[in-house]
């Protein structure tokens, strides 16, 4: 079977990115908290004596400053679980892989290293690191995408 290089492609920038996702997780959640500290000590509002349109349409700037913040909570909150996501679908992949693969994918593109230093760490030569490597990220592709990371014979349908 062909490996499908988007797939491929997308599994690499992911491993290449896997410590930047796991921040900015962080720092969304770090952003919600000082929302949240920004929308507490609202308190209630009473209408009584505000006086209002014919329409009865009242326009209150800490309401609207509380609903904006509410929503973009919402958004932030919508981000973490997209990339939390992904975090667990690589974390997930990477437990599948047996330790040789695990090992070599983690300091190449996890610790970022250099080849010869995979190779020295792993104690393998650096070819072997390559070859590896390179089955490791199909396995991984196959693991976070599905079976799309693989282009089927025509005849082979998948149900």
């Amino acid at each position: 079977m062909k490996k499908n290089k988007d797939t491929y492609k997308k599994t690499e920038w992911m491993l290449y990115n896997y410590k930047m996702l796991k921040v900015s997780v962080e720092n969304l959640k770090s952003e919600i908290q000082e929302l949240n500290m920004d929308t507490t000590g609202t308190g209630a509002i009473r209408y009584d004596k505000e006086k209002t349109s014919p329409t009865y349409s009242i326009v209150c700037t800490t309401e609207e400053e509380a609903i904006a913040n509410i929503e973009k909570i919402n958004r932030l909150e919508k981000q973490i679980m997209k990339t939390q996501n992904k975090i667990d679908k690589i974390d997930r992949a990477l437990d599948a892989l047996n330790e040789d693969e695990k090992r070599i994918i983690k300091l190449r593109y996890i610790e970022g290293l250099q080849w010869w230093q995979v190779a020295g760490m792993a104690k393998y030569s650096e070819r072997w690191c390559k070859e590896k490597r390179k089955i490791s990220i199909e396995k991984l592709s196959l693991g976070i995408f599905g079976y799309t990371s693989l282009l089927l014979p025509e005849n082979c349908h998948i149900s």
